[in-house]
């Protein structure tokens, strides 16, 4: 299966935890495409599409993320 397919069925996944009615491409800025910095310039439009919750949850992962990449850079 593709990157592609896995990719929109998460998108769909986010979908239906958050109950959202936002667009697949507003999701996938949220999830994909923003870093921890861009995310926190979003949050009002995150928290008030996906939830708070959602918005904390990507907010740590993308700063994890973050942590985990500087960690192994050379």
């Amino acid at each position: 299966m593709s990157d592609e397919y896995f990719r929109t069925e998460d998108i769909r996944l986010w979908r239906t935890q958050t109950r959202t009615t936002v667009s697949n491409r507003e999701i996938e800025d949220y999830v994909y495409t923003y870093s921890a910095d861009e995310l926190k310039t979003h949050k009002s439009s995150c928290c008030k599409n996906m939830g708070d919750d959602a918005y904390q949850f990507l907010l740590f992962a993308k700063l994890w993320e973050k942590a985990r990449d500087e960690m192994n850079a050379p």
